[in-house]
């Protein structure tokens, strides 16, 4: 298995902050990759905070541009129900 990311330590990166809810710019810190048996691969960045505290951001939300991600974040929405109840209806 070849896992590539889209992102290196160094590489700036836009996202959105999980407590304000702003736009938030960050410097990669460092990369984590969770892999399974089933190839299913999760890559998240990461930015030091302070010498005991540091946040991750999942790949799917973290973007290149400003740009790349204000169009994420303002494009339609295709999902018919938030994923908590579309467990629920699950029998």
């Amino acid at each position: 298995m070849k896992i590539v990311t889209k992102f290196n330590v160094g590489d700036t990166v836009y996202t959105i902050d999980k407590e304000t809810m702003k736009l938030k710019e960050f410097e990669v810190s460092y990369v984590s990759v969770f892999s399974t048996k089933n190839e299913d691969v999760r890559i998240s960045y990461g930015v030091k905070c302070d010498s005991y505290k540091s946040e991750s951001y999942d790949e799917r939300v973290c973007f290149a541009s400003k740009d790349d991600l204000l169009d994420y974040v303002t494009q339609p929405r295709y999902m018919a129900q938030p994923r908590y109840m579309a467990q629920q209806n699950k029998v």
